[in-house]
């Protein structure tokens, strides 16, 4: 199909008007890219072109009301009150419980799978593969600074106690996934599983 200027603009300002009323969200890129397939990496580009905005602005709010310049703040060191990366919870679950929210809740606020913030938790996805989006976004979703989150998500094992079994050595640990092969292993839709893999430079 043959793709004009027009056709694409006029899309991508009804996917604007759609978004920003309410909340990017894998699904509803999802259920925009369902309904035009043909422009579907238009779409994924703006999103994400809208979310890099709406945190750039909160940032600047933030810069704002704590009387700094909004054009020297850097999006991944607004403060907090009362949470830096030195008093970061060591869980991920302890630290969303500290702003109200389950593993479950945050996980469905930010539309990704369950199973994803699970592993997460309990130190099961190899730390330095875990993309900025997702500390990023999940940050905002549980309304504290970037560096907070992303000190409790780097230092995060939350793995319990495991059963005790006779054996003659020492445990070894289960081998770490990589986040991409932990997305890849959901049952997310083909649309939230790029969403999460997507790069955002």
């Amino acid at each position: 199909m043959t793709v004009t200027d027009h056709e694409l603009d006029e899309m991508l300002f009804r996917f604007h008007c759609e978004a920003t009323e309410q909340a990017v969200t894998p699904t509803l890129v999802a259920r925009w890219t369902a309904a035009y397939p043909h422009y579907a990496e238009d779409i994924r580009e703006h999103a994400v072109e809208l979310l890099d905005m709406s945190f750039r602005a909160s940032a600047n709010g933030a810069a704002i009301s704590a009387g700094r310049s909004p054009a020297r703040i850097e999006p991944v060191t607004v403060p907090t009150p009362g949470m830096t990366s030195e008093t970061a919870p060591s869980t991920l679950r302890e630290a969303l419980r500290t702003v109200g929210l389950t593993l479950r809740d945050f996980a469905d606020g930010i539309d990704i799978a369950r199973s994803i913030v699970t592993d997460v938790n309990d130190g099961e996805i190899v730390k330095e593969t875990i993309p900025r989006r997702f500390l990023r976004i999940g940050a905002a979703r549980a309304g504290t600074a970037t560096d907070w989150f992303k000190a409790v998500v780097m230092t995060t094992n939350d793995k319990g106690e495991l059963p005790a079994f006779k054996s003659t050595g020492d445990p070894l640990p289960g081998r770490q996934r990589t986040w991409e092969e932990a997305i890849r292993d959901t049952d997310m839709d083909e649309d939230r599983i790029a969403f999460w893999l997507s790069d955002e430079g």
